[in-house]
């Protein structure tokens, strides 16, 4: 039988009729006599006591617990919460040969972000040099696009004679900045673990091993036939940014060969994303959307695996449960939308028309 909290004023009706009851009193009892004085002090510790005791009961469990309590019992199986991680990337320089720009030189973006060079760099004799940078924020503000697809460039805030000024980021962009793990997904990948218990070096292992690394999200694991290769493919926990950059791909391939059995070869299997851009009419409605925006990365993050054909139906039955109604009409794409085996369906945006 399930347990329910008495609420204050029930606890206070209740202490007042026992007391009555033993000591032979009508009720109500009068507010200002020392009998209901107590009743109501009493009523309101053992409130506060029930409260104590159904918050620690929901915290000793792995599905209800919340934060430090969430990270202890993690922790009881070796699992930590994933932190904050700072992004990284390269960007170009030009100026006059043989100019030096020095570690920790400064970058910033026109909205005041900041990015920090990780090593010093020489520009060469073609003109240029190229040198990697990291945020100095750590989580997703510091992603930045490739200044050919943004337009953003990073400029040097302390000035170099011979050196311009503006640093170009380069087509991988600047990436890799995640925040924390949330409550949600390592309660997940705990009860994931529980679940499915690693064996030795089995699929289950390579998922728990890859999804230790910050910003790491659905994982899959492809053991090649007749051999002891092991192709690990993944996509990251940012659904603005879901396909790896090849660095955060070769950071966790290095992760996994840390980790692995013996005689065993791992290695990072790059995705070709196709991008599914969806058109939808439907009637305004407000905040409509943001919402269907926001199931539809869900969808393609979570719902959507490597090779797997995207049916024109569970993108329409989505639309459907959100909306609450049939009354709009799917314009793009027209048909299901095939995936090759080394593809998989990213969410490309979301145009809407009034119908």
């Amino acid at each position: 039988m399930e347990f329910s909290k008495p609420s204050l004023q029930t606890l206070i009706t209740r202490i007042q009729s026992d007391i009555a009851s033993r000591l032979g009193i009508q009720l109500p009892m009068k507010k200002a006599s020392v009998l209901s004085a107590l009743s109501f002090a009493l009523a309101g510790s053992v409130y506060l006591l029930y409260g104590t005791i159904e918050y620690w009961v929901r915290e000793w469990f792995i599905d209800t617990a919340k934060g430090k309590n969430l990270d202890r019992l993690a922790g009881f199986f070796g699992m930590k919460r994933r932190g904050r991680t700072q992004a990284t990337g390269a960007i170009r320089i030009d100026g006059a040969s043989g100019k030096a720009i020095p570690k920790d030189a400064v970058f910033s973006r026109p909205d005041g972000a900041t990015y920090t060079l990780i090593a010093g760099a020489t520009i060469q004799d073609s003109g240029f040099t190229f040198a990697k940078v990291i945020a100095t924020d750590a989580g997703p503000t510091g992603n930045l696009a490739s200044s050919t697809i943004s337009g953003t460039p990073l400029t040097l805030i302390t000035s170099i004679s011979d050196v311009k000024r503006e640093g170009v980021v380069l087509d991988a962009g600047i990436t890799g900045g995640f925040e924390e793990e949330d409550d949600d997904t390592l309660r997940s990948r705990l009860l994931r673990r529980l679940r499915h218990p690693g064996q030795g070096g089995n699929e289950a292992d390579y998922k728990h091993w890859a999804q230790e690394v910050p910003g790491v999200g659905s994982v899959w694991v492809r053991p090649e036939p007749k051999s002891f290769a092991i192709n690990v493919s993944f996509l990251t926990t940012d659904a603005d940014h879901a396909v790896p950059s090849p660095d955060f791909g070769k950071q966790v391939e290095d992760s996994l060969k840390l980790k692995k059995p013996l005689g065993t070869r791992v290695s990072y299997q790059p995705l070709e994303q196709v991008v599914v851009s969806i058109e939808v009419q439907m009637p305004t409605q407000n905040g409509a959307q943001s919402a269907l925006e926001k199931a539809f990365k869900l969808f393609f993050a979570r719902k959507v695996g490597p090779g797997e054909r995207i049916p024109l139906v569970r993108l329409t039955q989505l639309i459907s449960g959100i909306l609450k109604h049939d009354n709009f009409k799917m314009t793009s794409p027209a048909s299901d939308i095939l995936v090759g085996e080394n593809q998989i369906g990213i969410f490309g945006g979301l145009k809407c028309s009034s119908s």
